[in-house]
């Protein structure tokens, strides 16, 4: 049985866990969905900041490295923590435009954490549903994908933050033009999280 995400943390915190880096963690995911599903292996996207988007078969995973967690999340989302059943603790964030890319996928995110070598975590669709009070039978829905709850519930919960700087960001019509942005994150309780592996 693995380690939960809190356990994990307080090892860590004892000094008993080293980090990884993000090609590390990144060949420990690609070793770990070959081996779960078979299939052919294709990084089909990668980016400088520890993203991947990977194919498995008919599958397809986004892959994330992390260098921390939102440990702001009960101060930036108060008004949410405060409530009857709401979650509170660390949080984890993903920017708009790669949640929107995972849904376009229908692709499992994949969290993975400096800190925490060997661990691989995914958005827990159980506790989406649970929590997003969602009725009906939806564990085979195909519509549901674990970003989509996750759109669901941050919006719902009003989740959602915008930076106060803007950051430069290239255009997409390979002009070599860039355009200033206020990034959108979508943030959650990271005990939404389970382990993968």
């Amino acid at each position: 049985m693995g380690l939960s995400l809190l356990s994990i943390m307080m090892k860590r915190d004892r000094g008993d866990i080293m980090s990884w880096t993000k090609q590390q963690a990144l060949e420990f995911t690609l070793k770990t969905l070959k081996k779960q599903f078979g299939g052919e292996i294709v990084i089909i996207d990668r980016n400088i900041h520890g993203h991947a988007m990977i194919r498995v078969g008919n599958y397809f995973f986004y892959f994330i490295y992390k260098k921390s967690h939102l440990n702001t999340f009960n101060r930036q989302f108060l008004n949410y923590v405060s409530q009857k059943n709401s979650i509170s603790g660390l949080g984890e964030s993903i920017n708009k435009e790669y949640l929107l890319k995972v849904m376009r996928m229908k692709a499992t995110l994949l969290f993975t954490y400096m800190n925490y070598p060997y661990a691989i975590y995914k958005p827990s669709r159980w506790k989406l549903l649970a929590i997003s009070n969602i009725e009906g039978d939806w564990s085979s829905n195909e519509e549901w994908c674990d970003a989509s709850l996750l759109l669901m519930f941050c919006g719902k919960n009003n989740l959602i933050r915008k930076q106060d700087k803007e950051n430069e960001y290239k255009t997409n019509d390979y002009s070599g033009n860039t355009v200033l942005q206020q990034e959108v994150t979508y943030c959650f309780p990271i005990k939404l999280l389970e382990r993968l592996i």
